[in-house]
């Protein structure tokens, strides 16, 4: 039977019965590195653990994200030229992909989703399946030279 001592030279083989091994104590100042790696191990398994939920996450709400297709029409009430164009490429996607939304991006602040179906309606004869969103762009200025 072997008996943890500790010394100078933190080794120190001890005689029990008829034979020698070879023990060992540790003092606190040897445990301190241990706990060291401990907890750096455990934060970086933290860390691990944080980022792969977030990656998975993320690729769990990209596959079930809706997809748009989107325009961008800087004046669509003017009565310019192209709206004609916009509004048979927005019939063809809904008709082509139901469930895909069209997204119209516009520099005119007074124009509704509504008010835009309606127009094409009847300006156009275009009727659409549903209308279009409109987000508001509001540096809208540094796109027109």
């Amino acid at each position: 039977m072997c008996f943890l001592q500790y010394s100078e030279t933190r080794f120190k083989t001890i005689e029990t019965k008829n034979k020698k091994c070879r023990t060992c104590k540790f003092s606190l100042s040897d445990l301190l590195p241990m706990a060291i790696y401990f907890i750096l191990y455990t934060l970086l398994t933290i860390i691990f653990a944080v980022s792969l939920s977030l990656f998975l996450s993320v690729i769990n709400a990209r596959k079930s994200r809706k997809r748009a297709v989107g325009f961008f029409h800087p004046y669509t009430n003017d009565g310019g030229g192209g709206e004609r164009v916009l509004w048979c490429a927005v019939k063809a996607i809904q008709e082509e992909n139901p469930d895909l939304d069209c997204v119209i991006f516009t520099g005119d602040h007074d124009s509704s989703s509504d008010s835009l179906a309606r127009r094409a309606v009847d300006r156009f004869g275009v009727h659409l399946q549903s209308p279009p969103k409109v987000p508001l762009l509001l540096k809208f200025k540094f796109l027109s030279i």
